[in-house]
C-alpha cells in the first residue's frame, strides 16, 4: 500500500489514507465499476467526501509548498486574513494547519473548518500554480 508522507507525518494511519472503507467484495461492486466506467468517478469516494477532500487539500498544499518554494516567490501574492495582509506562503501554512486539525480530530469531536479558511482558500485558488 502506498501512503502519503505528509499524512504519515501528521499521524494518519496508513489504512485510513485515501480510503473509502468499503470492501471490493461488496455485492454492489459491479454497480460501482459500471458507474466509474461511465463517469470516471468511483462512487465509493463520495461516501466520506469530507475526509477525501481534506486529505487531498492537506497533501497537495503540503507538496505545493515544498515544490513551489524552490520555483516561485511565495511572498509575492498577498491576501487579507483577519484584517491584515498575509503572503501566499503564510496562507498555505494556515490552510495546511487547519486541514491538519480536521484530519487529526476524532469522529466525536470532528473539527469544523472555519468559514474564514474556506474564504481564504477561495481567494488563493487562482494563484495556486508554479
Amino acid at each position: 500500500m502506498i501512503t502519503s508522507k505528509y499524512l504519515d507525518e501528521l499521524g494518519v494511519e496508513s489504512n485510513k489514507q485515501f480510503t473509502n472503507f468499503v470492501s471490493d467484495f461488496d455485492n454492489r461492486a459491479e454497480e460501482w465499476l459500471k458507474f466509474k466506467a461511465e463517469t470516471g468517478v468511483d462512487p465509493r469516494e463520495t461516501w466520506n467526501l469530507d475526509d477525501q477532500l481534506a486529505q487531498f487539500i492537506y497533501t497537495r498544499f503540503s507538496a505545493f509548498k515544498e515544490l513551489a518554494s524552490n520555483a516561485i516567490n511565495l511572498e509575492y501574492y498577498k491576501f487579507e486574513y483577519h484584517g491584515k495582509l498575509i503572503t501566499q506562503l503564510k496562507a498555505i501554512e494556515i490552510i495546511i494547519e487547519e486541514f491538519g486539525k480536521y484530519l487529526k480530530a476524532g469522529e466525536e469531536d470532528k473539527y469544523k473548518i472555519p468559514q474564514d479558511i474556506c474564504i481564504l482558500l477561495g481567494e488563493m485558488f487562482p494563484y495556486m500554480w508554479w
